[in-house]
């Protein structure tokens, strides 16, 4: 009979559908309202789809697919905030959707390490232990999102994504909510940055949350710029102008993930009893700012 460890293995390597972010088609002269709701149709659509994924299957792909449309949902909220004065409940909202949807970490947490190095050297009785807390941790997820608090949630987001959102004296053409929003987050991130050698673990991660936030927008309003902005020449081949400057911040987001990452982990080891070596930070606090000196150096294509 199979045990833990093969069943994950087979659960692994199956086949599982999942439903990733789309882009999001905003015309250049849209208000912020209608730019919103795009972008808030997408996000919704994205997590909803892959919640219900996971519900039905449990699968790690449809699990990080659920997480990053909730992550791009909260963060367009964000984004959109100088705006939410009109609307009181929305800001309580979304940070109640933040709390409630730190209950889904643990399964991701648990799928990287376990899909990872660091538990090549465990011992099977060590390995089935962090398996069975996967299976719990997926276990919880889906009593969460099955549950009435949860259904309520998502029901009141609903409400306010649908119903009347600001009124039309505050609401601002999209491409000046836009380039507010960007340079707030560039800003942020250039500033923080610089003293990325004497931030803690906290505030390395803050910075990689604004990291984030920066690269969700230039996603969510690549149509409003892409038509004006220059094709870029990149690595991957030509990109939009968003596109390409999006990279540059998804790879400092990724360094900042590697310090990230083996905390998490050194944590969950501890659990079964395993030791691992503390990550040698000085190289990679190297290459971040180093990658962070060439963000800081960009123009941002939102400016003319």
């Amino acid at each position: 009979m199979p045990g833990p460890i093969d069943r994950l293995a087979a659960e692994l390597s199956a086949e599982r559908s999942c439903r990733k972010a789309g882009p999001v088609l905003i015309e250049p002269s849209a208000t912020s309202s209608e730019a919103f709701r795009a972008v808030t149709l997408e996000c919704s659509s994205h997590w909803r789809t892959n919640a219900a994924l996971v519900i039905e299957e449990r699968a790690m792909v449809q699990l990080h697919q659920m997480r990053v449309g909730i992550r791009r949902l909260r963060s367009a909220f964000s984004l959109f905030r100088p705006l939410w004065a009109n609307v009181p409940e929305a800001d309580a909202l979304a940070h109640e959707v933040r709390t409630a949807a730190m209950a889904f970490g643990p399964c991701r947490d648990l799928d990287v390490l376990l899909t990872g190095d660091l538990t090549s050297g465990l011992e099977r009785r060590q390995l089935e232990v962090l398996v069975a807390a996967r299976v719990a941790a997926y276990d919880h997820a889906v009593s969460v999102l099955q549950s009435p608090h949860w259904v309520g949630l998502v029901d009141a987001l609903e409400r306010v994504l649908t119903g009347p959102l600001w009124p039309a004296s505050a609401d601002l053409p999209a491409l000046a909510l836009a380039d507010a929003a960007l340079s707030k987050r560039f800003h942020r991130i250039v500033r923080r940055g610089r003293r990325l050698r004497r931030l803690s673990g906290a505030e390395r991660h803050e910075v990689r949350i604004e990291a984030k936030k920066l690269r969700y927008g230039c996603e969510f309003f690549e149509a409003l710029y892409a038509g004006e902005r220059p094709v870029v020449d990149t690595p991957q081949g030509p990109l939009s102008a968003p596109k390409a400057f999006a990279l540059g911040v998804e790879e400092l987001q990724g360094v900042l993930g590697v310090l990230n990452d083996h905390e998490t982990a050194t944590a969950y080891l501890a659990t079964v009893g395993a030791h691992l070596e503390p990550l040698a930070e000085g190289p990679l606090i190297n290459e971040a700012e180093r990658v962070h000196a060439r963000l800081a150096a960009a123009i941002p294509f939102w400016h003319p």
